[in-house]
């Protein structure tokens, strides 16, 4: 999805990286650390927050 939301512009740059970047930690998961793991959690609640926030506000503009 960020992949899609850099090409389109969107969503906030800023937010697409977020993405980008909490989806490589969760692909880096598979390596038994639990800090990637709590890296992963917090960082999707708070991408998902942000993503559902900014899909509220672009739809009422």
């Amino acid at each position: 999805m960020s992949v899609a939301g850099l090409k389109i512009i969107e969503l906030p740059k800023l937010l697409n990286c977020l993405g980008l970047f909490i989806g490589s930690v969760g692909i880096l998961t598979i390596y038994p650390a639990e800090i990637l793991t709590e890296i992963f959690g917090l960082g999707q609640i708070i991408w998902f927050s942000w993503l559902g926030v900014a899909m509220l506000m672009s739809r009422q503009s």
